[in-house]
This record gives C-alpha cells, structure tokens and sequence, in this order.
C-alpha cells in the first residue's frame, strides 16, 4: 500500500509515487536517446547564433532653449 499523506495546503501527495519517478530520473539515458537531444541542443545553438543582440541603448541629449542676452533683440525680430 502506499503512502499517500495530505499536506498542509489539502492536496493528497503520494511518497511511493515519488520515490519512483525520481528512480527513473536517476537513470541513465539511452544512447539514441541523448543523441537526439545532442541533435536538438546543437540546432538551437545554430539558431540562437543568428539572433541578433538587443540594439543599445541611446542616453537622451537635454537641450536647453537659447534665450537672447538682453530684449533689443526680441525687439529687433
């Protein structure tokens, strides 16, 4: 039988359940197996290369208004 306990947020955990999925994680791949994720992780790899990087980032220029010296100018205009 196994060993099924709630937790404290009310959801039924069964411990034999998870001894048995980490012992299958624990093993080993099989060789075509991790192959074919060599396979995958090396087309991702090609892939990620054409991306290109994020462009950089351009600092704002504050421009201060030019004001005329004295109002003979403004006058002038």
């Amino acid at each position: 039988m196994s060993k099924k306990v709630k937790s404290a947020k009310g959801v039924e955990v069964d411990f034999d359940l998870l001894q048995i999925k980490e012992q299958i994680a624990s093993t080993p791949l099989p060789t075509d197996v991790r192959a074919r994720q060599d396979f995958i992780d090396k087309k991702l790899k090609r892939h990620l290369r054409k991306v290109q990087p994020p462009a950089p980032k351009i600092e704002p220029v504050s421009v201060e208004p030019s004001l005329p010296d004295d109002e003979s100018d403004i006058i002038a205009s």
